[in-house]
């Protein structure tokens, strides 16, 4: 009985887990089906497409902003591909050297920003996003 636990188990993991850690949107998933003892089984491939990926969360009159720029960096050192981010808050234009970083002293109601990552070398804009965030106190 330990012999047949020894040979299946192994084989019951390999079929049954995915070893995947990171939650990713389904439109950058590839399934496949495949067939192991006719239970089907799926294969799932992640593809990032994305270069740029910008977070924001508001607390308070806060707003905290998250940065990911694949094959870019934002340090001093590193002159031939380096970003930075400007930000644009109800017209009013600031400019960040850091992936993450906190805008304080948001204005009470609805505000309008803007989040550019903007390559330093050409000074173009690689992407930028904009969304509306309210606070309230």
């Amino acid at each position: 009985m330990n012999k047949i636990f020894l040979v299946w188990f192994p084989v019951f993991l390999f079929v049954t887990g995915s070893g995947i850690d990171s939650p990713v949107s389904d439109s950058s998933i590839q399934k496949s089906t495949s067939h192991f003892f006719s239970q089907p089984v799926q294969n799932i491939h992640y593809s990032s497409k994305e270069e740029v990926h910008i977070h924001h969360v508001v607390k308070g009159n806060k707003l905290y902003v998250d940065c990911k720029v694949n094959g870019y960096s934002f340090r001093e050192d590193n002159e031939s591909k380096r970003v930075k981010v400007k930000v644009e808050i109800n017209g009013a234009e600031q400019e960040y050297y850091s992936a993450a970083f906190v805008v304080s002293n948001l204005k009470e109601g609805k505000n309008k920003i803007k989040v550019s990552i903007v390559d330093t070398t050409a000074n173009t804009s690689i992407q930028s996003k904009t969304f509306e965030v309210m606070v309230s106190k």
